[in-house]
């Protein structure tokens, strides 16, 4: 049987990037969540959001409140 996906890359967290027979890119998280991209630059950024969390604006200037 011929394998439809080739993977591309998988991180040391688990989420994986794969290559579909359509051109299309599979990216998934550690839990097997997965969603497609267009473009393989797309799913890089999604894959690099799932390892380190929320990405920019969310994770940078967070400020204590002051009482």
């Amino acid at each position: 049987m011929q394998s439809t996906a080739a993977l591309i890359t998988q991180t040391a967290n688990g989420s994986s990037i794969e290559k579909l027979a359509d051109g299309q890119f599979r990216v998934c998280d550690h839990e097997q969540r997965c969603m497609l991209t267009s473009s393989l630059s797309c799913a890089e950024g999604v894959i690099r959001s799932m390892d380190q969390g929320y990405g920019f604006p969310y994770s940078s200037n967070v400020r204590r409140v002051s009482s």
